[in-house]
């Protein structure tokens, strides 16, 4: 991306299109002045981390890429007349059949379809999308078949319930596209969501309370694995050890998912 701000054409009067131009032209001198002064090597990186941005897409593209997004979002927006969701699945789509991105291993490039997709619904202005998902994987039920294993860790909460739920429902369409299958819980991984989503109601406030039973109906209904990171100290005590969960801590992003997101949202 070039350090210069290019304003586009925006539909407003001449006057608004004049302030426009103005920010631009002293947020570009500014960026200069700070590049030129990490130049110098007195801090711990040599670039600047906030790149100037002039739309939506740039701002994605600079955040999480891929290189061409933001170009490739701006056309699809305007051929689906503005309305975002429908340019977002379409992105998605080309993403993931490396239309006009390379991305050879088919588990990166999950993982990037969903984190900018992700990026563009929450409009870059969060953590969630980099902190609150670490990683998408691909991993195996115990039949041999293959699902969507998303990771979830506290950050997600920046994302609110709504967008909490799309790396789900992106992961489920992914299923489809990617001809992958469910994700098939064992009774015990069951039980063991059950048993941390209590632990982290003890631990934080939330906006919705689960019950075992709503739980049990998610973690079995929901073709996507809600996976997440150890991000708590307390551990559970009775599921421990389950081969397909790395940790006996509780996973606070999955609980949040869950509760939050499916729950809190399934209405809408």
């Amino acid at each position: 991306m070039s350090e210069e701000i290019v304003i586009k054409n925006i539909p407003c009067d001449d006057e608004t299109k004049a302030y426009f131009s103005e920010l631009a032209e002293k947020v570009s001198a500014q960026y200069k002045i700070a590049k030129t002064a990490r130049a110098l090597g007195r801090d711990v990186s040599f670039e600047v981390e906030s790149k100037p941005s002039a739309d939506l897409g740039e701002r994605v593209e600079n955040i999480i890429g891929p290189k061409g997004v933001a170009k490739r979002y701006g056309e699809l927006y305007k051929e689906e007349g503005g309305k975002r969701d429908p340019a977002i699945f379409r992105l998605f789509e080309e993403i993931l059949a490396e239309k006009w991105v390379s991305i050879p291993d088919r588990e990166k490039r999950l993982e990037q379809a969903i984190k900018t997709c992700l990026t563009i619904i929450t409009e870059g202005v969060v953590v969630a999308p980099i902190d609150g998902v670490p990683s998408v994987k691909i991993s195996k039920n115990f039949d041999g078949s293959e699902f969507v294993d998303i990771y979830f860790a506290g950050p997600i909460r920046a994302a609110g319930g709504t967008a909490q739920v799309f790396p789900l429902i992106l992961g489920d369409y992914a299923r489809k596209l990617m001809n992958l299958d469910r994700y098939k819980p064992t009774e015990d991984e069951v039980e063991r969501y059950v048993e941390e989503c209590q632990i982290y109601e003890e631990i934080v406030t939330r906006q919705y309370k689960l019950s075992n039973d709503e739980v049990r109906a998610i973690a079995r209904n929901c073709p996507v694995c809600i996976n997440g990171e150890p991000t708590e100290e307390r551990e559970v005590a009775a599921f421990k050890d389950l081969s397909r969960i790395a940790s006996n801590r509780v996973r606070g992003g999955m609980c949040l998912v869950m509760s939050e997101g499916v729950a809190l949202k399934a209405r809408k």
